[in-house]
């Protein structure tokens, strides 16, 4: 292979990497519309049969949080790819083509630019619009289990009470630990 089908490949990986990128975040964007959506039309059902229960107590115990939680984990897996994908060609792509042309300026620099500081320190990610992610779904759940709460409060005894938020507090800490070891293993 010469210089020039060396080339050809490696940009076409490119290209198909950016692409990667670019599916991950439309799928990340889709599971986010179809997981509020969904998350909105169980919460208000939930309210229009607050009277009937047992349905209200299930909703905001049982699937309203289920629902935020899954919503979440799906969201982070297209993450995880779309940063993989990002990771693959700075640490790859960007270094095997500026290194072929060490007499020219960097032709594949945008990924690298984007994760180093600009002149006054600061990141040029935008960090914040993924924590406000992970924090609506997680205050969304929150909510809806003390909604629920308050909806069974005086139901069951105090044992049961302990026991249904006791198995929340689980999964909510299994679901936190999940996400963060995700994001843990992206930097």
């Amino acid at each position: 292979m010469n210089k020039k089908e060396w080339l050809y490949a490696v940009i076409e990986e490119y290209k198909s990497l950016r692409q990667e990128i670019l599916n991950a975040g439309n799928n990340s964007q889709s599971i986010l519309r179809f997981g509020t959506a969904t998350i909105g039309i169980v919460i208000s059902a939930g309210f229009n049969f607050w009277e009937k229960s047992p349905i209200p107590d299930l909703v905001f115990l049982v699937f309203n949080p289920i629902l935020c939680y899954i919503t979440l984990t799906m969201w982070i897996g297209e993450f995880a790819r779309m940063v993989r994908a990002d990771n693959f060609i700075i640490q790859e792509i960007e270094k095997k083509i500026n290194s072929e042309f060490p007499d020219l300026p960097p032709a594949i620099a945008y990924a690298s630019w984007l994760r180093t500081p600009d002149e006054k320190g600061r990141s040029r990610l935008f960090k914040w619009n993924r924590y406000a992610t992970i924090l609506l779904f997680f205050v969304t759940a929150i909510f809806s289990i003390g909604i629920g709460n308050y909806k069974i409060y005086g139901k069951f005894s105090k044992l049961e009470l302990f026991i249904i938020n006791f198995v929340e507090i689980l999964i909510f800490i299994v679901v936190a630990l999940f996400i963060y070891s995700v994001g843990r293993k992206l930097k």
